[in-house]
């Protein structure tokens, strides 16, 4: 029984744990063995919720970009890395400082951390592919606040089309 409760505690939920007899050796083996059985579908159901999500994350075209209140790196998706031009592919548990010299994001967490709503931003990023990224950074729920999560949507093409909104309604009150 301590055999098989032990590697139950080291991970091995397929250790079978022998019944015994009727007496509370018995009766304790029963109970940690249905203890392992329960244990082996909150893991199952915990690996199909992750799964569910890395799945969700990934199809996403908005960044989703999660900090921790010390400033790590908690999470972040393939579109995050890309709006944000993040080239390493390990970004949990660096520095956001580290992972992202994007100053408007960093600023956007800090006041998140601060404010109780969500705070909204916008900003232009002047690197290697030249874009409007729209934002919100939101505090994860929790006392204390464990971090901010952060949205960015790529706004390049809609600035684009006001642009040519703005020099068409020019063009055409000045022919007028």
């Amino acid at each position: 029984l301590t055999d098989a409760a032990e590697a139950v505690a080291g991970g091995n939920y397929e250790q079978k744990i022998p019944s015994g007899g009727n007496d509370e050796v018995g009766t304790l083996a029963r109970a940690v063995d249905h203890m392992r059985g329960a244990l082996t579908r909150h893991l199952a159901a915990l690996q199909e919720n992750s799964q569910r999500l890395e799945t969700v994350l990934s199809s996403m075209l908005e960044g989703v970009l999660a900090v921790s209140a010390e400033q790590r790196v908690l999470l972040a998706n393939e579109a995050s890395r890309t709006l944000l031009d993040i080239e390493s592919r390990e970004v949990v548990g660096r520095p956001l400082l580290e992972v992202t010299r994007s100053r408007p994001v960093r600023e956007a967490v800090a006041e998140a951390l601060r404010r109780d709503e969500p705070y909204q931003f916008e900003f232009e990023d002047g690197g290697p592919n030249r874009r409007y990224l729209a934002g919100r950074a939101s505090r994860l729920p929790g006392a204390p606040c464990p971090g901010v999560v952060v949205v960015l949507h790529d706004v390049t093409e809609l600035r684009r089309l006001e642009s040519v909104r703005r020099e068409f309604v020019a063009n055409v009150s000045h022919e007028l």
